[in-house]
């Protein structure tokens, strides 16, 4: 009885998570102006025409591709620079150590739209609208602090005696670090840089304001569909299962690493 229950509650969970994805494959796969039919059609002959028509005739693709430059150069910048950062707090004794762990944790509480305003100034300054590499210096200002304290966490998990040990086999510490440190936080740094990359390519504020054309994102293009007197819904759904996709298919790609990092130093002695 206990497991029916708990089964039959999994049903409706998964079935409350999955139904939007579900609505939004069924909308891109039907013909343009048929998604509001009242009753909703529930039998109807799929098509790719929507597909075929931002794939083809639209400029999708390169603001796709934008989503995934910016996106993957950002979290792997802040996973490289993450390493050090984390490591150095938890293993070294420092005056300060706490209050910058403290500001580190609060830069990324702090509201994304607080920042805008100096990020566009400062862009705009220095010729950064509408680029790639000022976007991803955007990102990269709030993925760090993120990946910083996840990363701190995992390090905590690590005997330092593990360390120890390879420094007296003759292994200096940047050594010991390379060789035994990340390797085993491997599994928490693809938990990090997933993280990373999702936050990266669903953000919309910034890619929204900081570009226009030449930087523009998946996001940005499909609220695009969304008009003052017009709504191309099945173009707009078409467009989000096209990003979704990708992400999908790489959490599918990274699923063991993910497990394993999230479980990890959830046993402690």
């Amino acid at each position: 009885m206990r497991r029916g229950v708990s089964y039959a509650l999994l049903l409706v969970v998964s079935a409350w998570i999955l139904f939007p994805i579900y609505w939004i494959v069924r909308a891109s796969l039907m013909p343009l102006g048929t998604s509001f039919h009242l009753p909703p059609q529930l039998l109807f002959l799929p098509t790719l025409a929507n597909y075929r028509e931002i794939l083809t005739n639209t400029d999708f693709p390169s603001y796709l591709l934008n989503s995934f430059v910016v996106g993957v150069t950002a979290t792997a910048l802040a996973v490289i620079l993450a390493v050090p950062a984390a490591y150095a707090l938890v293993r070294y004794r420092f005056t300060g150590r706490r209050t910058l762990s403290l500001v580190l944790l609060t830069s990324r509480m702090a509201l994304p739209v607080t920042s805008l305003v100096a990020f566009f100034v400062q862009f705009n300054r220095f010729g950064l609208l509408d680029t790639r590499v000022g976007l991803t210096i955007a990102y990269l200002s709030f993925n760090l602090p993120l990946a910083i304290w996840l990363l701190i966490g995992f390090i905590e998990q690590l005997s330092v005696e593990i360390e120890y040990a390879a420094m007296i086999d003759g292994c200096s510490r940047f050594e010991a670090i390379r060789r035994i440190t990340v390797p085993l936080i491997a599994p928490g740094m693809a938990v990090t840089a997933t993280i990373c990359l999702l936050f990266s390519l669903n953000e919309f504020l910034f890619a929204a304001v900081l570009t226009s054309f030449n930087a523009k994102t998946a996001t940005v293009a499909v609220y695009g569909y969304l008009g003052q007197d017009r709504l191309d819904w099945e173009l707009m759904t078409a467009t989000s299962v096209l990003v979704m996709l990708p992400v999908l298919l790489l959490a599918f790609a990274v699923r063991r690493y993910l497990v394993s990092g999230l479980t990890l130093g959830a046993l402690s002695e």
